[in-house]
């Protein structure tokens, strides 16, 4: 006699993202030279389904919903040169889900190193990233 056994898998890696953060904020210090970004904690996931809840179940969120936040900036308009995944050229920072403060103080630009100059603009775009390295998407 055989027996067979079925095993279905469900993979969140396919289908949760997080969600970006409801607000970002960036701030220039008087002496000049950086800049201050900060943001709010990201609360769910899109693509809401058995293993994505929007908002997370649990406080601090499970790895699985979120692991923390990436800051990407570039001097030139945004584009997809501020997507992790085709260039970590324009990586300033990451932050863990579990820090008491989220932000991030830029005092370079990661492409070159360069010091901040006063009068540049300089674009920034924060991720949540969850444990699968799904980054947040406007799915």
């Amino acid at each position: 006699m055989i027996f067979v056994k079925k095993i279905f898998v469900t993979d969140i890696c396919d289908s949760c993202y997080p969600k970006f953060p409801d607000t970002i904020s960036i701030d220039a210090p008087p002496e000049g030279n950086v800049c201050k970004v900060s943001w709010s904690r990201i609360t769910g996931n899109y693509n809401v389904g058995p293993n994505c809840t929007d908002p997370f179940q649990n406080d601090p969120p499970d790895p699985n919903d979120l692991v923390g936040y990436v800051l990407m900036m570039q001097k030139d308009s945004p584009s997809n040169i501020l997507d992790p995944r085709k260039n970590p050229t324009g990586l300033v920072c990451n932050v863990s889900a579990n820090n008491a403060a989220l932000e991030c103080l830029v005092k370079k630009d990661p492409s070159t190193g360069a010091p901040l100059v006063n009068g540049n603009k300089y674009y920034f775009l924060l991720y949540g990233v969850n444990s699968c390295e799904n980054y947040s998407s406007a799915q």
